[in-house]
């Protein structure tokens, strides 16, 4: 459900998205140990990520704001659902 509200809202936004298997190790984990279903949101290029070069600079500014806009618009269509 989240994941088709998600995909609907990226195409949306920015045309695209692609799914990556969820591997351990990331910041949802904690959730996913408790059986909370939870996504991580990236762009392309995040070669930082987690590396001692993952730091404010690298952020890629132009991606902030529709990171922003995906994720409110898959909550607005979410909260929508029955």
């Amino acid at each position: 459900l989240i994941l088709a509200h998600l995909d609907n809202a990226a195409r949306q936004v920015e045309g695209r998205v692609n799914y990556v298997q969820y591997e351990a190790g990331s910041d949802q984990d904690s959730f996913h140990q408790r059986g909370i279903p939870a996504i991580a949101l990236m762009w392309e290029r995040a070669e930082n990520l987690h590396q001692p070069s993952d730091t404010p600079d690298t952020i890629d500014m132009l991606m902030v704001p529709a990171t922003g806009r995906v994720t409110a618009l898959t909550l607005m269509t979410l909260a929508d659902e029955p």
